[in-house]
């Protein structure tokens, strides 16, 4: 499923203060204060919040836990082939 119709379908909607920026990603938003980056058109494969389960195509929650912050781990997350990276805002 490309990540545009599963952000869609979840009932996420596009931002239309992000646009589309020139290399093809989206910004999308929810009401609850996440946001969402990556190519609208990518094919998604699974997800994980684990960056180190992460393989191409995946989309990675990348949340504050007790213990850990996956938000400092999201460039490793990137590097592993994560398509669109969930995270809360200006992270």
């Amino acid at each position: 499923m490309k990540l545009s119709a599963l952000l869609t379908q979840a009932g996420w909607a596009q931002d239309g203060d992000a646009g589309m920026a020139p290399n093809g990603d989206a910004g999308w938003a929810q009401d609850e204060g996440v946001s969402v980056h990556g190519a609208s058109d990518a094919q998604v494969t699974g997800f994980a919040i684990d960056h180190r389960k992460v393989a191409p195509g995946t989309v990675f929650g990348a949340f504050r836990g007790a213990r850990f912050n996956a938000e400092d781990v999201i460039p490793a997350a990137i590097d592993a082939g994560a398509l669109a990276v969930v995270s809360l805002p200006g992270v």
